[in-house]
């Protein structure tokens, strides 16, 4: 048995060279710059728009949203695509809906924040803050509750066991912890250059 694992090695010495190539999906990896429009691309680290500078105007009556980006001959183009992921200077901004939200933690279930103003007729203002989730296996992003994370809780038997035995009142309170868990239990491999 132990010859044909050394003569496996051997014949597939690519097996073990393209372990070197993947890194842990997490807040020290480095991205290529550039604009991903699939889940694939952020998984092979290789975006479709690369090197290059983006640019998202929103328009100030109608708040319709224009994406732009150059080239590396610095040509303006006007972007048509789809738009998952946008790494720029090393930072990661995810698109969820009309805008560009600041990856905070990055793993099996990446987490973001979005601010909501809501003005009242009387001059007043005040703004939420919402916490909320991007499922990488699945692509979904939505709002980090109970409801939502117990379907993704339930592909890990262990973490779901645990978190199925809180009272909701404790769940709520306790849930970013149960994201971290599930992270480092489900770690998420990337390629890098």
């Amino acid at each position: 048995m132990r010859h044909f694992i050394i003569f496996l090695f051997l014949l597939l010495p690519e097996f073990l060279l393209s372990q070197d190539d993947m890194s842990l999906f997490n807040n020290q990896i480095v991205l290529n710059e550039g604009i991903y429009t699939s889940l694939s691309e952020v998984l092979n680290n290789s975006p479709k728009y690369y090197d290059c500078q983006f640019e998202a105007k929103v328009d100030f009556w109608f708040g319709n949203t224009s994406i732009y980006y150059t080239d590396k001959s610095g040509t303006r183009h006007e972007l048509n695509d789809t738009i998952l992921l946008v790494v720029e200077n090393g930072n990661k901004y995810v698109k969820y809906k009309k805008g560009f939200c600041k990856l905070i933690k990055v793993g099996a279930i990446s987490t973001f924040m979005i601010d909501h103003t809501i003005k009242y007729s009387n001059g007043y203002q005040n703004t939420l803050t919402t916490l909320l989730f991007w499922d990488i296996q699945t692509g979904v992003m939505d709002i980090l509750n109970v409801k939502n994370m117990d379907e993704i809780l339930k592909r890990d038997s262990y973490i779901y066991s645990i978190y199925s035995g809180v009272p909701d009142s404790k769940k709520k309170k306790t849930l970013y912890s149960y994201v971290l868990q599930y992270n480092s239990r489900n770690p998420i491999y990337i390629r890098t250059d």
